[in-house]
């Protein structure tokens, strides 16, 4: 019998390694089981981020990541949800609204509607954000008034400082 053997035994006496006080065991049962019953519990529920990342990013349900991109307080977590998004209209309005900058930026590079793309491009607060729709935007004029703009910006904000 191996240490993993008896530490294993233990830990199934114990009861879930899913339930363990310690999250690093959590994790590693994040990491490994398929069921999203678990899944879902620990990437809303868990206190550790580290856990709830790692579960989210296992996560199926569009619903669960949904609510996980929208209501984590730990960014990496809700990237980690956000990877896993797929539809569409939820990330046209999430890449508008959500106050994250990071996560504007990743749902960026999900979007196809070029008109959120180019409004996006125009107007977004965070340079990041704009920079990364700008680089999706496919239409050649479209992408070279909007990069006139951002110069004509660039030049205005420079003699605003002078």
């Amino acid at each position: 019998m191996g240490l993993r053997d008896l530490f294993g035994k233990a830990t199934a006496k114990l009861g879930p390694r899913w339930k363990d006080p310690n999250p690093t065991v959590r994790e590693e049962a994040a990491r490994q089981t398929v069921e999203q019953p678990i899944l879902t519990e620990l990437a809303l529920s868990d206190p550790d981020d580290r856990v709830r990342e790692t579960a989210a990013g296992r996560v199926i349900s569009q619903a669960t990541l949904k609510q996980i991109v929208t209501g984590d307080k730990c960014e990496a977590v809700r990237i980690a949800a956000l990877r896993r998004v797929r539809d569409p209209a939820f990330l046209n309005e999430l890449v508008t609204t959500h106050p994250d900058g990071a996560v504007r930026e990743l749902a960026v590079g999900s979007v196809n509607d070029q008109n959120v793309l180019a409004d996006l491009a125009r107007n977004d607060a965070d340079e990041r954000v704009r920079k990364a729709a700008l680089a999706r935007v496919r239409d050649p004029e479209v992408r070279k008034k909007i990069e006139e703009e951002e110069d004509m910006r660039a030049r205005q904000d420079k003699v605003k400082w002078v």
